[in-house]
């Protein structure tokens, strides 16, 4: 809508540049704009500090009037460099009012007068680099942790901070490649109060939190001295170090107990507390119905495919358990267990966990959100309604 309105606009007012009963108020408004710019560019030439202390009374502070300052004089060059073009674009404008220039010669040189404008200030975002097969290469790093073929979660502490540059290769991280994370994942890990954003806090003040998490490597560049993570690997010369943590939890495990906690600060609380053994038992928010606790659980879980939307997994216990899986609980992440529906439970406050059956099952994560199946009905229906009207109108034409 607004590209359609810009180019309605500009064809209006064209339009109202050859229309010769607009020439004298126009040709007024065009010496007016100029005058007003050239005072203006003259008044933030002459008295930097002055404007320097007006913007920075209201809009920078600081640091930022700091920054202001020493970036004056590019914007002084900046607006000059503006305003020349725009007396150009005027000059050509007087002259096809006029009828001086041609309306084909004022239109190529109104597109070279933008093209370079543009130019001037995109060309210094436009990088070349090379081809894809080697900006997004392999470095050692990815190189180094694919020797672990396993599902698995890195934290890259002090290397890859930035950008998704391992996902690109399957390596999954705590910080995962979605732009708007679930907000209780980002709780769990820990958030920044004044910024809203994970600050990952809870990771550094609880080993249960980097296990429950499948948290089993971190990239760092200095030494770790910690009882629970060893040198696995290094790779740059050692100047990247991988340490592998010796606690880590697999992706789905299973437990015989649980304790239900509703109130969600007292769950993130509990989880760092020492006495609190995840691989024995999970936090839930409510009963698990009909399930009755055992500490003498002895189970294994094998998956079998992991795709972002479906889960398939093997579990085998000697008893009645509950399967714990350290991926986001969401209403629309539902599961079977040999092929017959069961209820998906929040916990550690934000994975999810089911009740299992002793014995050896097959065990089926779907992700099936009904908003999706809404929209996606509604996208078929329309889309048969407007082939139809488009068949009907062809056929009523073509009758005529």
């Amino acid at each position: 809508i607004v590209a359609f309105s810009t180019i309605a606009l500009s064809a209006l007012g064209v339009e109202s540049l050859l229309d010769a009963t607009e020439k004298p108020r126009l040709t007024r408004g065009l010496l007016i704009a100029l005058g007003v710019g050239l005072v203006l560019g003259l008044v933030f030439s002459a008295a930097r500090d002055g404007m320097v202390n007006l913007l920075s009374g209201f809009a920078a502070k600081g640091w930022g009037a700091q920054a202001l300052w020493q970036s004056y004089p590019e914007m002084i060059k900046g607006y000059w460099v503006s305003f020349f073009i725009l007396v150009a674009a005027v000059v050509i404008l007087l002259m096809l009012i006029n009828g001086r220039l041609p309306f084909k010669w004022w239109a190529a040189i109104t597109a070279l007068l933008i093209f370079l404008e543009l130019w001037r200030v995109d060309a210094k975002f436009i990088k070349i680099v090379s081809g894809p097969q080697e900006y997004f290469a392999k470095d050692q790093v990815v190189e180094t942790l694919q020797k672990d073929p396993g599902l698995y979660r890195t934290w890259p502490l002090q290397v890859h901070q930035q950008g998704n540059y391992l996902s690109l290769f399957g390596v999954q991280t705590v910080g995962g490649e979605h732009p708007n994370p679930l907000r209780r994942y980002n709780e769990f890990v820990g958030t920044d109060p004044k910024r809203l954003l994970p600050d990952f806090h809870n990771l550094f003040q609880s080993p249960n939190y980097l296990n429950i998490l499948n948290v089993k490597y971190l990239l760092m560049q200095q030494p770790l001295n910690h009882p629970g993570f060893i040198l696995a690997d290094s790779c740059y010369q050692g100047r990247v170090r991988v340490y592998r943590n010796l606690n880590v939890l697999p992706r789905a495990w299973v437990v015989g107990s649980y304790e239900k906690i509703s109130q969600d600060q007292e769950i993130l609380e509990r989880m760092k507390q020492p006495g609190f053994n995840p691989a024995k038992s999970v936090i839930v928010e409510e009963d698990l119905v009909g399930f009755v606790p055992s500490d003498e659980v002895t189970g294994r879980v094998s998956i079998d495919s992991y795709q972002p939307n479906r889960v398939i997994m093997t579990a085998e216990t000697d008893r009645d358990g509950i399967l714990v899986m350290s991926d986001n609980h969401y209403p629309a992440w539902q599961a079977w267990i040999d092929g017959m529906p069961v209820k998906v439970y929040r916990a550690n406050y934000t994975f999810r966990a089911i009740t299992l059956p002793a014995g050896r099952h097959q065990v089926e994560f779907r992700y099936r959100s009904r908003y999706f199946v809404l929209g996606l009905t509604i996208s078929i229906i329309s889309a048969i309604m407007v082939l139809s009207g488009i068949i009907y109108l062809a056929i009523l034409g073509r009758d005529r």
